[in-house]
């Protein structure tokens, strides 16, 4: 299933030939209510319309969130809206197990998949993954950032928050190069099979392991150079399941 609140366009690439550029902003669509990723009816103390376990801020009643953009990857649709782009040109695709989710390339070494709407204010934006497969070296990480664009070679450019081997790390990128990079530790295992969601609300990165406990955060006081528009998946070093990703923001369609 795929929800989002601004036309997305219908570009089924899965792998790409060229620079990979956003679609032009498009009037709102309905608003998007509940908590659409975990497909059950939520508590809502601030009565914005975004369940509770979904909500940034679930007791600001007096500057509502709304969601911007959510995408669960169900079948039959599940990566309409979005391009992947990976460094041997294989394609991002449906999962064997489970079959209704979408997998990043395995023979990659790094991956990217790229909401093909241009979203601006987005306050935060949240991504919940599985970890299938992986080989640590220096910049295995799996993370997600918004004000991005796509650099020259495919990889991303912009601020992106993500999970190491070695903890939660906010990282400034030029066609997927590190330029600077903020670590803190956490006390999730980075292995296969693990579960995490992370959540991006600059300046503060937060990961938070699924079904068991487990967390980091960190916090950069440098300023993001970052002038895209792109919201993106980017994963090094590792194979995964991608459950859903979520945008909020506090500018909400009227």
């Amino acid at each position: 299933m795929v929800v989002i609140i601004a036309l997305s366009g219908c570009d089924s690439l899965f792998h790409l030939s060229q620079v990979h550029a956003p679609a032009p902003d498009a009037p709102p669509g309905p608003a998007i209510t509940g908590c659409p990723m975990y497909g059950s009816s939520v508590g809502d103390r601030d009565g914005d319309g975004i369940g509770d376990a979904c909500d940034p801020d679930p007791d600001n009643t007096a500057q509502p969130d709304c969601f911007v953009m959510v995408t669960t990857f169900a079948l039959p649709d599940n990566l309409t809206g979005w391009t992947g782009w990976s460094n041997t040109n294989d394609p991002w695709t449906y999962c064997t197990d489970p079959a209704n989710k979408v997998c990043s390339p395995a023979a990659s070494m790094y991956s990217a998949l790229y909401h093909d709407k241009a979203l601006v204010d987005v306050e935060q934006v949240s991504f919940a993954f599985h970890i299938l497969n992986l080989a640590v070296n220096a910049d295995t990480v799996v993370e997600v950032g918004a004000k991005l664009t796509q650099g020259a070679s495919g990889d991303v450019t912009g601020r992106l928050c993500g999970l190491t081997p070695s903890g939660v790390a906010i990282t400034d990128r030029t066609d997927g190069n590190p330029n600077n990079t903020t670590n803190s530790s956490s006390t999730i295992t980075y292995d296969i099979g693990t579960e995490a969601r992370i959540d991006w609300k600059p300046p503060t990165c937060a990961v938070t392991a699924l079904g068991a406990a487990g967390s980091g955060s960190a916090t950069t006081s440098s300023q993001d150079s970052s002038r895209g528009q792109l919201i993106a998946i980017r994963n090094r070093s590792t194979d995964i399941i991608v459950e859903w990703v979520a945008a909020y923001s506090k500018t909400c369609p009227q």
